[in-house]
């Protein structure tokens, strides 16, 4: 994928649904009731890379369009969160995040606080703004 930001992780808490996945990691959910923070957790904690892409399942007509332009706005113009929205919503979940968030999303889940956007908006963040919400169904 682009500089710094590995290939794809797959979180979920089937993973036997997704064997059929070759070239793909995927990785087991711990704690489902963590929601997309508990995936953020573990994406990050598998990942040694400074960066990882993270990106919802149930958004599975995302182009690669998307996913090009949130790398490269993290790559011309850093944050350590970079995620995706319409004018109608916010995608937390459909973004580039850098591993030094990962001591915040793990005192966040300690503390039983699982709201990603909430937490996103707390840390340097930056918001790409897509006109099309088709993208996003």
């Amino acid at each position: 994928m682009g500089a710094g930001i590995p290939g794809i992780l797959i979180l979920t808490d089937q993973p036997e649904l997704f064997k059929q996945y070759r070239g793909f990691v995927v990785l087991r959910v711990k704690n489902p009731e963590e929601g997309h923070m508990g995936q953020v957790a573990a994406a990050l904690e598998y990942c040694k890379s400074t960066s990882q892409m993270i990106l919802p399942g149930h958004l599975g007509g995302l182009s690669s369009d998307v996913m090009n332009r949130l790398i490269n706005e993290s790559l011309s113009r850093p944050a350590h969160i970079i995620y995706a929205a319409t004018f109608e919503k916010e995608y937390p979940t459909c973004a580039v995040v850098n591993r030094g968030i990962l001591p915040s999303v793990k005192l966040a889940i300690e503390e039983k606080r699982y709201d990603l956007l909430e937490l996103y908006k707390t840390l340097d963040h930056r918001v790409v703004r897509f006109a099309d919400q088709s993208l996003f169904e």
